[in-house]
């Protein structure tokens, strides 16, 4: 086989340090090897007159000159007396690597193979790993692309054994940036196996600007996969890493749920992009954190990641502000499950972040704002631990507030009791907003909330799949805090006719004469079980069987009657009539109020006054107070509205 032609090529220098600088090196020695490591010296060359040599001479602007190597050769390593060798193909081959250091030859990509890459390959590479602390390969490309300006470590097919995390450190200086990439050939193509005990298997330093792509992590333990720390320089603006992209990886704990570090462990990351991450046996998922007071990380984005973690009491997605604020962080199809109890989807200690378009299953916690501000959460189906006890759904501490949280469905598992909001906002003037939730309560199921005055409920709606909801959390369209009118719900009850405490006439009842009094309900299937008014004058003798509570709707047809409230109608007070449970639409609905006494008459309390304009410019079935207008004994089955008496008092009455 003829020999192969060298040198003269564009990236054949040789260069060196020169006053802190990468500068060529004129007239340095080149000697060539057939090993990156000490192995045999290649003796057998050919200058470019032809004439024999045994090394090279940089010209006089450091490059490499035309020589020919020995016959069938066609890759050597060139050493210049730096620190390490690299690799030089003949003129028309491809490139088999990069490196060098010190005066050696460099170049823009660094190949690191594995102990488990095809023989040509291993044969072809930079760097050439053993399968036992392979993190001194890699780590070495690392530090050789850093220490030349930056560059791309290749990584080959193959598995990574590490004994210590890989750490890519930048210059503690914003202003001197150092861009690092590490490439592999696919998340399950190229894995780095971090071994026990390690803090984690990458770790990112000193505001670096790196480019992660197409390769896999194996962590246990304590183990984080890919980790930052900032070191708080005023030089660094206290940032870990910036500018930076991770794209097409995946991140692996044992699946046994021992583990307990996070894949992405992150402190004081900085616009950056995150993009195909895929999580799974892990102790936790996301963990991002501010680390100094004077600065607020964030401004990132992430597209397109799942979570599964293994194991109990864990957190999929975590943000964190234990100094400064974690806030400006974009998540966009993020989904999590669980395969533990007791875990935490989403919890966020920082402001202004958003996550839209995603979905979390079987977490006791969906989504919990401990502190801050200004976070959005928008998201397509979530649906808690099945069985679990303690399911909360969306969750406000004392300062979180205004934070706003939808989603397209929130799935209640048959039977499970679950807290869909629990708000504990101590700021009223900015209320935490719960809209645009469809609720689907499945058989047997029991949804409940816990607000403060502030909150703010509406378009939320429910199919309630055998499922019930508290009273309240279906509110529309807006929160009662948009009004300044009190509100019933805030007496414990679902409606009334207006506010006692605009109150202070009575009216007495005529014996025989049904009263009708129109209450609205403003939120979606409502259920009441009881029908309220307060008589003033107790009756004397009433009529056992013939003094009744009623509900009609707004057709006039009889829903439901209480039991005799003689008893009731004899004494002063508030007075409560129970009746079978109601589940009410959005609508008007009438209570109906019989006495019957035959020595002292029933009096009841009513609004301000009792005149005409109780019922001003309104007219049949759309009159607020009406009465039968003849003797009754019970209450009929239907009544017809239109045709029923106006009534100038209006008797109080509510519902609950």
């Amino acid at each position: 086989m003829a020999r192969s032609t060298f040198g003269a090529g564009l990236a054949d220098f040789v260069v060196r340090p020169s006053d802190g600088l990468w500068a060529v090196a004129p007239g340095a020695t080149v000697t060539f090897w057939d090993a990156h490591d000490a192995g045999t010296q290649y003796t057998d060359l050919l200058d470019a007159d032809g004439s024999p040599a045994t090394a090279a001479t940089a010209d006089a602007y450091g490059m490499i000159p035309s020589l020919q190597g020995p016959d069938s050769i066609t890759g050597m390593w060139a050493d210049a007396g730096g620190a390490s060798r690299a690799w030089i193909s003949p003129r028309g081959a491809a490139t088999g690597g990069g490196g060098g250091g010190g005066g050696g030859f460099t170049s823009l990509t660094r190949v690191v193979a594995s102990a488990t890459a095809p023989t040509d390959v291993r044969a072809t590479a930079t760097y050439v790993c053993d399968g036992v602390a392979d993190q001194v390969q890699i780590q070495a490309a690392v530090d050789d692309a850093r220490d030349h300006g930056g560059g791309v470590v290749q990584l080959t097919v193959g598995d990574y054994n590490l004994t210590a995390p890989v750490t890519f450190e930048g210059t503690d200086d914003v202003d001197v940036e150092v861009g690092i990439s590490l490439w592999g050939q696919g998340a399950k193509a190229t894995m780095l196996n971090a071994g026990s005990g390690l803090t984690s298997a990458i770790h990112l330093t000193k505001v670096v600007r790196v480019n992660f792509a197409d390769f896999g992590v194996t962590i246990s333990g304590a183990t984080h996969g890919i980790s930052s720390a900032t070191t708080n320089g005023a030089s660094s603006g206290h940032r870990s890493f910036w500018n930076s992209s991770f794209r097409n990886l995946q991140i692996y704990g044992p699946w046994d749920g021992s583990g307990t570090g996070y894949a992405m462990y992150l402190g004081s990351p900085f616009r950056s992009v995150f993009e195909n991450i895929e999580i799974g046996g892990v102790g936790g998922g996301w963990h991002m954190f501010s680390e100094h007071a004077d600065f607020n990380p964030g401004d990132l984005s992430v597209n397109r990641s799942f979570v599964d973690l293994s194991g109990d009491n864990k957190i999929a997605y975590r943000i964190d502000s234990p100094a400064g604020t974690m806030n400006q962080t974009n998540w966009t199809m993020c989904e999590a499950y669980s395969n533990g109890v007791g875990c935490t989807a989403v919890l966020v200690n920082g402001s202004h972040n958003r996550m839209w378009g995603n979905n979390l299953e079987q977490f006791i916690t969906l989504i919990e704002v401990e502190a801050g501000e200004g976070n959005e959460f928008e998201y397509n189906y979530v649906t808690g631990e099945d069985g679990g006890v303690g399911n909360k759904s969306f969750v406000c501490g004392t300062d979180a507030w205004n934070n706003t949280f939808r989603a397209k469905k929130l799935n209640i598992h048959a039977g499970d009791t679950v807290m869909a909001v629990q708000d504990a906002n101590l700021s009223a003037a900015a209320p935490n907003i719960f809209e645009r939730i469809c609720i689907e309560a499945n058989t047997g199921s029991s949804t409940t909330y816990s607000k403060v005055a502030s909150t703010v409920f509406r378009d939320i709606t429910a199919f309630l799949d055998g499922g019930t909801i508290q009273a309240g959390l279906l509110q529309y369209p807006l929160s009662g805090a948009n009004s300044p009118d009190t509100v019933a719900s805030e007496h414990g009850l679902a409606t009334w006719t207006t506010d006692p405490a605009g109150g202070g006439a009575t009216a007495t009842s005529v014996s025989g004469v049904m009263y009708l009094s129109k209450v609205k309900i403003v939120n979606r299937s409502t259920v009441v079980s009881a029908i309220h008014v307060t008589v003033t004058t107790a009756g004397a003798g009433l009529t056992s069987g013939q003094n009744r509570l009623g509900l009609y709707d707004s057709s006039g047809t009889l829903l439901a009657t209480s039991a005799d409230m003689t008893t009731d109608f004899g004494t002063t007070g508030f007075k409560t009539g129970a009746i079978t449970p109601q589940t009410l639409a959005v609508g008007t609905y009438f209570v109906a109020i019989l006495t019957n006494a035959t020595t002292t008459q029933v009096v009841l309390a009513t609004g301000a006054s009792g005149n005409t304009t109780v019922n001003a410019n309104l007219s049949g079935a759309a009159r607020r107070f009406m009465n039968s207008g003849t003797a009754q004994t019970a209450l009929p089955a239907s009544v017809s509205l239109s045709g029923a008496t106006t009534n100038v008092a209006s008797r109080w009455a509510a519902l609950s």
